[in-house]
């Protein structure tokens, strides 16, 4: 790339021909496409690669969602194309530009036989637009207008599930039942409305089938109940519960409250493994790479990365120190010993954290 200069038709080059070489190429292509600056990626995309170029882009894993989001809808000449990057862009929480292409997909095929499945995604994508809409509404204590917009995504996901449910596509229907359900009880219980949030769930157990579904739902109505009885027992089975079903932010609140409730330094380990889980999954999605956040940390900031990543800063502090803790024992008695307060494991640790912050790591 760098005997390209700022040179479009020699860039523009370089991509397409490993575009040719798709399925092989696909490490260049996604090395190419993210490491050119939006407008230039822009510029190619719309300009100068072809339809067919644009099709080969779907065989690219994971993603070029860059790209995609890119993508002018008109650009796109076959029906599967645009269906192919408006999935992605959907995961990608593209919402926008998600829905401009399933209406393109409708426009190219405004006869085929899965008219309706197209119909029932553009629903869960417009549900999906809505949520955080509806989280800033929160944050500004705009309640009144976030409960509407719930409401309406609730709505959404369930013409999608009847869509669903009428052309046989019955998991997508469950999938967009428990989704609707979901919401409104998650938004009923952040805002103290309990008995609400658990009707919610009830509903769950009654009219969903899946099994996998069905856990979810139980494992949260566990969490209302320890908190409507006020249990540090019943937090701590519900957080279990939880983990168990790979819920470590709702694991969090109950190991949390149990810690509050019993300051027990077995629940707090708990809390602490929670929160490890917890925030490595964010980082496998915001950076890909604990050494990437690393990185991250050393140019901006723990401040900074924490409201990046809309955790508070000390949580960010507490997960790098266990991770060192942990780095260091490659087991669970190296963090016990930290959280004990074990002064050799705290210096291990601060020594540890040092290195990791004080020098750029390029590991991946």
């Amino acid at each position: 790339m760098s005997e390209c200069g700022v040179d479009l038709q020699c860039i523009t080059g370089i991509l397409r021909s490993a575009i040719h070489e798709l399925p092989n190429a696909r490490d260049k292509v996604a090395k190419v496409v993210n490491s050119l600056p939006e407008n230039l990626l822009n510029d190619i995309i719309n300009n100068e690669i072809n339809p067919e170029d644009l099709k080969r882009l779907c065989e690219v894993e994971p993603p070029l969602i860059k790209a995609f989001a890119l993508v002018k809808p008109y650009r796109v000449t076959n029906k599967e194309v645009a269906q192919c990057m408006a999935l992605a862009l959907l995961d990608a929480g593209k919402y926008d530009e998600a829905a401009a292409l399933v209406e393109r997909a409708m426009e190219l095929a405004p006869n085929a036989d899965d008219l309706d499945y197209l119909r029932a995604l553009l629903s869960i994508i417009h549900a999906g637009s809505l949520i955080p809409k509806a989280e800033n509404l929160h944050i500004n204590n705009n309640h009144g207008e976030e409960e509407e917009l719930i409401t309406r995504a609730a709505r959404d996901y369930i013409n999608a599930a009847n869509i669903y449910e009428a052309i046989n596509e019955h998991e997508h229907a469950e999938l967009a039942r428990f989704n609707a359900l979901d919401l409104l009880a998650k938004h009923y219980f952040i805002h103290g409305n309990l008995d609400d949030a658990l009707k919610q769930y009830t509903r769950c157990m009654a009219v969903i089938k899946d099994e996998e579904i069905t856990k979810i739902c139980k494992s949260m109505m566990m969490l209302i109940d320890a908190v409507m009885s006020g249990s540090p027992e019943k937090h701590v089975v519900a957080g279990d519960e939880l983990m168990n079903n790979n819920m470590p932010q709702y694991a969090l609140l109950a190991y949390g409250s149990a810690y509050q409730l019993n300051d027990d330094p077995y629940i707090y380990t708990k809390y602490i493994a929670a929160l490890i889980n917890y925030i490595d999954d964010k980082i496998r999605d915001e950076y890909g790479s604990f050494m990437n956040l690393l990185n991250d940390i050393r140019i901006t900031g723990i401040k900074s990365v924490a409201d990046h990543m809309g955790v508070s800063y000390d949580a960010l502090l507490k997960y790098l120190e266990a991770k060192a803790a942990l780095e260091y024992g490659r087991e669970p008695s190296a963090l016990i010993r930290y959280l004990a307060n074990d002064e050799e494991m705290i210096s291990i640790v601060k020594k540890k954290l040092s290195e990791w912050l004080s020098q750029e790591n390029n590991e991946t």
